[in-house]
C-alpha cells in the first residue's frame, strides 16, 4: 500500500516533490467522512483510501504520473530488458545547466506484510549512481541495502546466504544501469562489499 512517492530532478521538477497519502491531523466536523476515507496502519500512521491530484495547466500532473511510470518501468525492467551498456532512458530538469547534469531522484515509502518500506534510487542517463532499501517492521527504520554506484552494503538475516552471495561474485552481474532490488533475493545481518 503507497504511503509516499517523492520525485526530483525529473521532467518538470527541478526539486524533490512528494506525492503523500498520509492523512492530516485535522479531523472532519462530520465524522463519517473520516471513517470512510481515512484507515490506520499503525497508531501514529493514518492514510487516506483516495486521492486526487488537480491543479492548471503545465503545473506536473502528467509528469507526476510519468515519474510514477518510469520507476515502475525501471524497477521491473533494469535486470531484464537492459543490456549493461544501454542508456538509461531518464529525463532531468533541462532548464538549468547543473540539474541537467545531475541524477534524478525516485523513491517510494509503502506498507507491505505488516513493515513500513522506503526503496529508492538517483539515476543519470548512463548509471544508477545510488540505490536503498530500509525497513520499520516496529519502530525503528533499518537498512537492508545500500548502494552507492557499484559498492554495496548488503544486511543480511541469513549470515550464511549473504556470505555465499558475496564469495561467489554474484553482484558484479548488476551493472552499472541495472537495479540490485531485483537482482538480490535475500535480506540480512551486516556485511560490506566493496
Amino acid at each position: 500500500m503507497l504511503i509516499e512517492f517523492q520525485v526530483g530532478n525529473f521532467l518538470s521538477f527541478k526539486e524533490t516533490v512528494a506525492f503523500s497519502m498520509v492523512a492530516s491531523n485535522i479531523n472532519s466536523q462530520d465524522a463519517e467522512l473520516d471513517t470512510n476515507n481515512v484507515f490506520s496502519i499503525k497508531e501514529e500512521l493514518r492514510l487516506l483510501k483516495t486521492s486526487a491530484i488537480y491543479g492548471a495547466n503545465a503545473s506536473g500532473k502528467s509528469n507526476l504520473a510519468k515519474a510514477f511510470g518510469f520507476m515502475k518501468s525501471f524497477v521491473i525492467n533494469s535486470s531484464k530488458e537492459m543490456q549493461i551498456t544501454d542508456p538509461i532512458d531518464v529525463a532531468p530538469f533541462r532548464l538549468n545547466i547543473i540539474t541537467e547534469k545531475q541524477p534524478s531522484f525516485f523513491e517510494i515509502t509503502f506498507y507491505l506484510h505488516q513493515k513500513i518500506y522506503r526503496y529508492g534510487f538517483s539515476v543519470s542517463q548512463e548509471q544508477i549512481m545510488e540505490e536503498w532499501l530500509f525497513c520499520t517492521p516496529k519502530l525503528q527504520e533499518y537498512q537492508l541495502f545500500k548502494r552507492n554506484q557499484n559498492k554495496f552494503k548488503i544486511s543480511f538475516r541469513q549470515p550464511e546466504r549473504g556470505a555465499s552471495y558475496l564469495q561467489k561474485g554474484e553482484h558484479h552481474f548488476i551493472g552499472q544501469s541495472r537495479l540490485m532490488l531485483l537482482e538480490d533475493k535475500h535480506n540480512t545481518n551486516e556485511d560490506t562489499h566493496e
